[in-house]
């Protein structure tokens, strides 16, 4: 029993010690190794907990008041109704091989506060995600508090270039005469004005989803599938050479 303990006591020791080796800036062959192993595990793995399958954005505005419950669609039952299990009703109104596929409910994440909103602060999450939904309506246009969302719509389609789905939201169409409305003229849309329809556009919107993805996988298998012109290999071994003739790094 004695010899267990030990020998488990060793183990602990040894992957302790291994982790704290890893921690502290390489000064050797192997240590440059070891830290460009544990660097690679750590970024699979903080890239893996931050991906998400749908990040939705709209202005706070359009959540109803209790008053408004009747005469507003409210956004966030779309997402609860995206990340949980379809209900009866959707199952008999989507084809099987979308439930299939969304049954267990999609990966969906929305700021804790649209005003404070600062996409620059959630770049990598936005970059990730498979596709943006964002709530497009006249008050994002209008309203000056929500001049933050309406940067991110245009760092979102000019700069990431990320897929997205315009999820309508307001009392009226003025926003086509917008510049999103000209971006947006060719895209398809949800259209969440009319509580009384949402049933038959939350449909409309998960097949839009599921064509979105079938499409985003559809564009990873192409790409890499495609023969490419220039491969770089490059060995942590250099930056050790590098380190040895004098080069100075900052930890």
């Amino acid at each position: 029993m004695t010899d267990c303990k030990i020998f488990k006591f060793n183990c602990l020791f040894l992957i302790f010690f291994e982790l704290v080796q890893a921690s502290i800036p390489p000064d050797s062959k192997s240590n440059y190794d070891l830290h460009l192993e544990y660097s690679v595990r750590d970024l699979k793995s903080y890239k893996h907990n931050m991906a998400v399958d749908i990040v939705f954005i709209y202005p706070s505005e359009h959540i109803p008041t209790a008053s408004e419950i009747n005469n507003k669609t409210d956004p966030r039952k779309i997402t609860e109704d995206l990340t949980s299990r379809l209900n009866d009703f959707l199952f008999d109104l989507i084809s099987f091989l979308v439930y299939e596929q969304l049954e267990r409910g999609l990966k969906i994440w929305t700021p804790d506060s649209m005003k404070e909103f600062k996409i620059e602060n959630h770049y990598l999450v936005v970059k990730e995600a498979a596709f943006i939904m964002f709530g497009i309506s006249t008050e994002l246009i209008e309203n000056s508090d929500n001049r933050n969302l309406y940067d991110a719509f245009q760092t979102i389609i000019n700069i990431l270039r990320k897929p997205i789905i315009p999820i309508l939201f307001g009392m009226d169409m003025k926003w086509k005469e917008s510049d999103i409305g000209a971006t947006l003229s060719d895209k398809l849309y949800i259209n969440m004005q009319n509580p009384k329809r949402y049933e038959n556009q939350i449909v409309k919107l998960i097949e839009m989803i599921d064509e979105e993805k079938n499409n985003n996988n559809n564009k990873h298998q192409q790409i890499k599938d495609q023969p490419t012109d220039v491969f770089i290999s490059y060995c942590w071994a250099n930056s050790h050479d590098a380190v040895s003739k004098g080069i100075e790094i900052n930890w």
